[in-house]
Order: C-alpha cells, then structure tokens, then sequence
C-alpha cells in the first residue's frame, strides 16, 4: 500500500522537484553520482507525476542493488509531442538481453508507465550499463503552468 502513496513533494513542487530531490538524496546514501538535468516546469496530471517519480525511483533502486555504477544520468524532456524520462547509468549492464527475463522491478515499471498512457523501453549492453527510457504522450499529461 505504501507504494501507491504519493510523495509529499509532488503535491507542494511537483515532478521536476520531486525528481531533482530523489536524486540528491539517492547519491548521498549510496555515493554514485547522479546527474539530473530538466526543463519541464509544467505540473503534470498527479497520476502521471507520481508514476513517473515511482518509476524514477524503482529505476534508481536497481541502478545501486545490481548495477556496480558510477554514475547515473536522470532527464526529464519534452520532445515533440512527449515527455521523456530517461535513467541511464554506467554500470555492468543486464545479465541478459532477452526481455521477458527481467525482474519484478522493470515490470512493475513498464506496468506504471503503461497506466499513464506511456511506454518504456530497456537499453542495455553487457559492460555499457542499462538505459530505462519512458516515454508518456503529451496528451496524457494535463500540463499546468508551474
């Protein structure tokens, strides 16, 4: 149940804030670096906001568990007419190329983006890190001015 809560810093700052802080955080309790780089100002819908953070931080959890990393790059960008967030780290990559044998964890985000309308997608090379990319349509979002 707890994963279904909505961080706190959502509702008062929204996405970009709330993703900036999951950073700053993750870095000083596990010592890898983390990048995180954002133009969206716009509030998004709360369900959008907190899947993506959700995601973010799923993504992150996998990067210090498993990844062997040093760095992690965080971005979250409008192109086109998408939003984009993207958790790239520079770690052992996937034991495995094939898809269906990933764990709980990329599923559980594939599901979370798939409820807001996205999709995600996984990169990864044995020895070049792993690369989650989702990608959520502009019209699933609500942007508000921020």
């Amino acid at each position: 149940m707890s994963q279904l809560l909505r961080p706190r810093i959502l509702d008062e700052f929204g996405l970009d804030a709330g993703l900036r802080e999951l950073a700053r955080g993750f870095s000083q309790r596990t010592g890898i670096t983390v990048d995180y780089h954002s133009r969206v100002r716009e509030r998004m819908a709360p369900l959008v906001e907190t899947h993506l953070f959700r995601i973010c931080q799923e993504a992150l959890t996998n990067v210090s568990r498993h990844s062997s990393a040093a760095k992690v790059d965080v971005s979250l960008t409008r192109r086109q007419s998408r939003l984009e967030l993207t958790v790239a780290d520079d770690g052992g990559g996937l034991a495995s190329e094939s898809g269906s044998r990933h764990g709980m964890g990329i599923a559980g985000m594939r599901e979370r983006a798939e409820v807001i309308g996205g999709g995600l997608t996984v990169l990864s090379r044995p020895g070049a890190g792993v690369t989650i990319l989702v990608q959520v349509p502009e019209a699933r979002l609500e942007l508000q001015p921020a």
